[in-house]
């Protein structure tokens, strides 16, 4: 068994997102649950996305990279890692949001309170 599997049980609420295309405006989603280590997984094969985190919806606002300037996490066609999310305040499920140059691309987020 992987690490990932004993972090993220059967039982680990999942928040599906779909990505807009840019210059869309991206739409903050509430993560089904809150935790500090979120599973990310691009069900594309062939797009990519931008992803933001926040504690608020007005906080996570993702952006596709202007002059080489990346203020959001790329989430690769067909990626499945996991990243650890510092300092949530009050166990409060934190806000998302995605955008992609090309296609809209559904992610899926697993959070629980790894370690």
């Amino acid at each position: 068994m992987s690490q990932t599997q004993h972090l993220f049980p059967a039982s680990c609420k999942v928040t599906t997102l779909t990505s807009v295309t840019s210059p869309a405006a991206p739409v903050a989603k509430q993560l089904a649950s809150a935790g500090n280590t979120v599973r990310i997984v691009n069900l594309s094969t062939t797009d990519g996305a931008y992803l933001a985190f926040g504690d608020t919806a007005a906080l996570a606002v993702a952006t596709v990279p202007a002059d080489g300037l990346a203020t959001s996490c790329w989430v690769g066609p067909g990626a499945d890692f996991t990243v650890s999310i510092p300092g949530i305040a009050g166990g409060t499920a934190q806000y998302v949001s995605a955008t992609s140059a090309t296609g809209a691309p559904a992610l899926l987020l697993y959070v629980n309170a790894g370690s």
